[in-house]
């Protein structure tokens, strides 16, 4: 007869190996990564949400008739040439450019960003004033697609140079 305690399954916890331990780490990482995309996703109201990205699939139609704004500024010395100020000139995210320079300057509160702009146009051109202006050249939603409008002047501020 057969030791019964002598052939039981051992009752003591196995240790993980390494190995094993690595491969749940990942798969932690990578559950917790895709339930944050799925959390952002389905949750998207324009929010910046770095690193997540906010996929096209995930946003609401747009339909026809529907206008969509894209904001520019532009920025002149002395009512010369204007210059293109967009979020790329400024290396910020559109969603940040909207909050710190185009929406403040479109309700007549430009920011300190925007004044730190005309401050260092100008130290550099030597102008008396500098105007900065946004303008909208959105789209409209057509049948056959998205349509640009023509632009539209939304907001404009000036910064007198002897002020800084």
């Amino acid at each position: 007869m057969r030791n019964s305690a002598l052939t039981a399954p051992s009752t003591a916890p196995e240790r993980r190996s390494r190995e094993d331990l690595a491969k749940i780490a990942i798969s932690v990482i990578v559950t917790t990564i895709l339930a944050a995309q799925v959390l952002i996703g389905f949750s998207y109201r324009g929010g910046q949400t770095f690193p997540m990205l906010a996929y096209p699939m995930y946003m609401r139609a747009h339909y026809e008739g529907e206008r969509l704004n894209d904001y520019l500024g532009f920025v002149s010395a002395d009512g010369g040439e204007e210059k293109a100020l967009g979020p790329e000139a400024l290396e910020l995210s559109p969603l940040l450019y909207q909050k710190t320079i185009a929406a403040p300057i479109i309700n007549g509160k430009p920011s300190p960003l925007a004044a730190k702009i005309a401050q260092a146009t100008c130290q550099a051109g030597g102008a008396r004033g500098i105007t900065i202006s946004i303008y909208d050249s959105g789209y409209t939603i057509r049948r056959d697609g998205p349509v640009r409008d023509a632009r539209k002047l939304m907001g404009s501020t000036t910064f007198d140079c002897s002020a800084f």
